[in-house]
């Protein structure tokens, strides 16, 4: 139930968080991109930039307010481990320019890659210079 607490980021097979509010780019993945989607939009935060996130637990039939979450963005990216079949769904139903970001090389996507191309996005989307070279760590970086 969305009110239970610790669950209210669970919402009609959505997973979102608060941390995104105001922000002109969101990352929206599905299945095994959850972790490198995660550490690298916590990358972008951390850094001081604003990033939504967005993961979806099933794809069929999408969630119902899908439409309308996307359509508040700016920048949609779409980060997959194929040939960018999610990004070309959104796309088609809900008529979204969704950007794909895909690698086919039987590798899970890399945080920092993909930090590095969500910075890009927010950096056009905002008109602004991003630097996310202010990780602390080796260890965020990758």
């Amino acid at each position: 139930m969305p009110e239970t607490p610790g669950l209210e980021h669970r919402i009609g097979g959505l997973e979102k968080g608060e941390e995104g509010r105001g922000a002109k780019v969101l990352v929206i993945g599905w299945g095994s991109t959850y972790g490198p989607i995660g550490a690298g939009v916590r990358r972008v935060r951390k850094a001081g930039y604003s990033v939504a996130q967005v993961h979806l637990r099933h794809l069929n039939p999408f969630p119902k307010d899908l439409g309308e979450i996307l359509r508040r963005y700016d920048k949609v990216l779409v980060p997959a481990m194929n040939l960018g079949q999610l990004s070309l769904l959104l796309r088609g139903k809900y008529l979204v320019d969704a950007i794909s970001y895909n690698q086919v090389r039987g590798l899970h996507l890399k945080a920092a890659e993909l930090a590095e191309a969500i910075g890009g996005l927010v950096a056009e989307a905002e008109g602004i210079e991003v630097n996310l070279r202010t990780a602390s760590t080796r260890s965020e970086i990758d």
